[in-house]
């Protein structure tokens, strides 16, 4: 009777000490452990990085597009209404003289045109364009000046301002006015039209000034011509 006792009391004894025992750690196959600093692993957050990058640019380049199309709209909008200001006010001092008086016949034209940021590109709408030519054509002198919106003296502001004065010339060139006819000049900086401490201001001096002359400009002397010297005078000297 004692020896059950005591062999059911060491089976107690046993199952205890294996319940309390910690659990053994499952298995882990070590073959699909990838470190988290692999090459594969960095190359996937490189290219996810440069896509993501990507797509932001493509956002950016498609907003300053439209905003690029707006700008070059407004800009032709305006040439547009400064023609035919321009034109009106040239009939109306053609109505007030009906005779073509000297006034009226000697009053010069200017036209504005004006570019992109860093472009020479003439941009006119045929309107434009006619009012231009059917100006320029009769007219015995043009001057052509070229403008920025530069802030400081510079060798690439000077190409600039230049490549716009040659384009608007080479333009009124093809729609048939002799070269000899025109004067195309440029300045980098400076002479600005409107401040230039704004994109609106900075827009409206990238131009080029196309003035009409409807007379040959006279020349007159700012001084008398220096008094020939006498006999006694040349003698001495």
């Amino acid at each position: 009777m004692l020896r059950t006792i005591t062999l059911i009391a060491a089976t107690i004894a046993l199952g205890l000490i294996g319940c309390s025992a910690a659990p053994k750690p499952p298995d882990l196959d070590e073959d699909d452990k990838r470190p988290a600093n692999t090459s594969m692993a960095i190359e996937l957050q490189r290219c996810q990085h440069d896509l993501h990058n990507t797509r932001i640019q493509a956002t950016e380049s498609q907003w300053l597009s439209e905003s690029l199309a707006t700008s070059r709209q407004h800009i032709q909008a305006m040439q547009k209404n400064l023609l035919q200001l321009q034109h009106a006010m040239a009939g109306r001092q053609s109505s007030q003289q009906p005779n073509g008086s000297a006034e009226a016949s000697h009053s010069n034209s200017l036209f504005m045109l004006y570019f992109d940021y860093g472009s020479a590109k003439v941009t006119l709408s045929e309107e434009a364009a006619a009012l231009i030519k059917q100006a320029a054509l009769s007219a015995p002198l043009i001057a052509v000046r070229g403008r920025t919106d530069g802030h400081a003296e510079s060798s690439s502001e000077a190409a600039i301002a230049k490549a716009r004065a040659f384009a608007v010339r080479d333009l009124l060139i093809t729609a048939g006015v002799e070269p000899g006819r025109i004067r195309a000049s440029y300045q980098a900086v400076g002479d600005h039209l409107a401040d230039n401490s704004n994109p609106q201001g900075r827009r409206l001096n990238r131009r080029v000034e196309i003035e009409i002359y409807r007379s040959s400009p006279k020349l007159f002397n700012a001084t008398t011509a220096p008094r020939a010297p006498s006999r006694e005078t040349a003698a001495l000297q």
